[in-house]
């Protein structure tokens, strides 16, 4: 998708749909960096791909839910929807920016 485009998760579906021939890509086009693209998703260019095994994303999603599931009965703040904590949660798992993208 080109960087000045607006964001639809249509566009995220076709990128998974392209693998599923099976073939292992070495990077996936950035979405851009418009303001409706997730800011999680935000980035211009390629992204590396990590080629996580189906355990590896198994945990890291169980570790997100779990993070986020604490998140949501802190008495102090109300809930953070998904998209904003995923992007804090990243960011604090991972740090550089480029390795939250990826």
């Amino acid at each position: 998708q080109a960087h000045g485009k607006e964001f639809s998760w249509e566009s995220c579906l076709e990128i998974v749909s392209d693998l599923a021939d099976g073939k292992a890509r070495p990077f996936f086009v950035a979405l851009g960096e418009h303001p409706t693209v997730p800011k999680f998703l935000r980035i211009s260019g390629k992204i590396r791909n990590k080629n996580m095994s189906k355990r590896e994303t198994e945990a890291l999603v169980k570790e997100v839910w779990d993070a986020k599931g604490k998140s949501d009965t802190n008495a102090d703040e109300p809930p953070m929807d998904l998209k904003m904590f995923l992007s804090l949660f990243l960011h604090k798992k991972y740090g550089v920016d480029a390795t939250v993208k990826e």
